[in-house]
């Protein structure tokens, strides 16, 4: 878990910045309350400044620079390898004297690799045991609660953001909703979630169904891991699929991919199929799931192409569409509020 204290947020983050590399950083800076107050990298490139700059954060460099009143770094980076763990295992040991805790996102667990003393301040958010439990079908028969999965019809494609926006929106309309974090940064943003990814693999369905029946909120908004297709990631999609026991999901789309990240020579397939392809899995557990919307990522249109664009899938499909950071979620709120009308009992 991540402390709730959100006073005083340094972010670390190394290397060249883009959409892909910078997504950990760039969710931060846009959803972290209250936001981070500075970058720290100890040699900062062009395009991270620029980033910073157009965000109104500074970039510092150096240890010494890191305000007094910083509570916690979070390593913004990830992938990190063996060649980096000195320079960063030093920084956090400067970083442990100041009091500061530091919260890893990374597959590579840091937290062994400090004093007894220090690991107190090194917190490895997938480092977190989720119980070997198997899944059991307990979620799925829960009444009075509403679960809405986002998937994707490829990995790192809005599935994260949409959900965050869709928490953000349902409760400004008064709804009793919850987002539900599975990854690492959403564990960062919200202070608490299961990293699904850590689990073993017979018991991912339940770990994910035992996560959620933690929960009595009204609304869970489920950020959903990976796509089914995207060959690294299928098997943890699937499994929370059907963990998650969705009565609705929401399709996250991308008009400018047309081959899963990583793997050029395999194609997505139309959107239409994708739609079928995740009610047919999903309906296993919930045989009335529906994908209630899709949600498109158009940052690589104009605001003229992207209306189209979503216009065009409305009038094929017959459901509605958004673009979360663009246009916000408004319409889908009649779909939510539809279910809950005709599902919910006194």
């Amino acid at each position: 878990m991540v402390s709730n204290e959100k006073r005083g947020t340094v972010a670390y983050y190394e290397g060249e910045f883009d959409i892909h590399s910078g997504k950990c950083l760039s969710s931060l800076v846009r959803y972290l309350v209250p936001r981070i107050s500075a970058v720290f990298s100890p040699v900062p490139a062009s395009s991270l400044i620029q980033f910073a700059e157009r965000n109104g954060i500074p970039v510092i460099s150096k240890v010494c620079g890191i305000p007094l009143d910083t509570q916690r770094l979070m390593l913004a980076t990830i992938h990190n390898d063996k060649d980096t763990l000195p320079a960063l295992t030093g920084i956090i040991k400067d970083c442990i004297k100041m009091g500061i805790h530091v919260y890893n996102g990374d597959h590579l667990f840091l937290r062994p690799l400090f004093a007894p003393a220090e690991q107190q301040y090194v917190h490895d958010l997938r480092d977190s045991s989720c119980g070997l439990r198997l899944f059991s079908g307990e979620l799925s028969r829960r009444k009075n609660q509403l679960r809405i999965l986002t998937v994707g019809h490829d990995c790192n494609i809005g599935k994260m953001t949409v959900s965050l926006e869709m928490e953000r929106f349902l409760i400004n309309e008064n709804h009793n909703v919850r987002f539900v974090a599975t990854g690492q940064i959403g564990m960062m943003i919200k202070g608490f979630g299961i990293p699904l990814d850590r689990t073993i693999v017979d018991f991912t369905s339940g770990a994910m169904e035992a996560h959620l029946l933690e929960y009595d909120n009204q609304i869970l908004v489920i950020e959903g891991q990976g796509s089914i297709f995207a060959p690294m990631y299928s098997g943890l999609t699937l499994a929370q699929v059907h963990g998650s026991s969705p009565h609705l999901l929401i399709l996250c789309v991308d008009p400018s991919r047309e081959h899963p990240r990583y793997f050029p020579k395999v194609d997505l397939p139309p959107i239409d199929k994708a739609i079928l392809i995740y009610e047919q899995l999903a309906s296993l557990i919930m045989p009335d799931v529906k994908v209630m919307g899709i949600s498109a990522n158009t940052s690589s249109m104009n605001e003229e192409d992207a209306l189209l664009y979503i216009s065009n899938l409305e009038n094929q499909f017959k459901i509605p569409v958004i673009d979360p950071i663009r246009f916000g979620c408004e319409k889908f709120e009649s779909s939510v509020n539809a279910w809950v009308s005709s599902n919910f009992t006194v």
